[in-house]
């Protein structure tokens, strides 16, 4: 019986998410809206965000940008966080920086849409940095943008 139970908690566990675990929110600006676009945790496999290039306006392109909200169960309020946005080659394009975990980083959509103009790269990695104020430096793939 004992092993029942066991192999019962041990399938079932597989299935819940701990709240414990990292996660991050993306969401999209426009002048006129915001949009959540996707919330990813260390469990997700797939961690894939298409966007639409044609949905890019040029006038506007200035003012669009997508934040990303890191959340941690080890906030820190002292450390430097940082949004690297990478292209296939893992040449940074583009990145944002914040002062403490669990607040909003900030990258503007238009400094992706004029690269993608110049080398039609259509494949761009977020990762995640903190730095720690000891010197500690973590790496985290967060997900990756496709323009389409």
């Amino acid at each position: 019986m004992k092993n029942f139970f066991f192999a019962f908690f041990l399938c079932f566990s597989t299935f819940v998410k701990a709240d414990t675990l990292d996660y991050w929110q993306v969401d999209y600006y426009s002048i006129l809206d915001k949009i959540e676009v996707a919330r990813f945790s260390v469990l997700d496999n797939e961690r894939d965000i298409i966007l639409k290039i044609n949905n890019f306006n040029n006038l506007n392109i200035a003012y669009d940008y997508l934040t990303v909200n890191y959340y941690s169960d080890t906030p820190c309020m002292e450390c430097e966080s940082y949004i690297f946005v990478e292209n296939t080659r893992e040449q940074v394009i583009t990145k944002g920086k914040q002062v403490g975990t669990s607040k909003p980083i900030k990258i503007l959509m238009g400094d992706i849409i004029k690269y993608y103009r110049s080398t039609k790269n259509k494949y761009y990695d977020f990762f995640y940095i903190k730095k720690s104020p000891y010197g500690k430096v973590v790496k985290t793939l967060l997900f990756r943008l496709k323009l389409k």
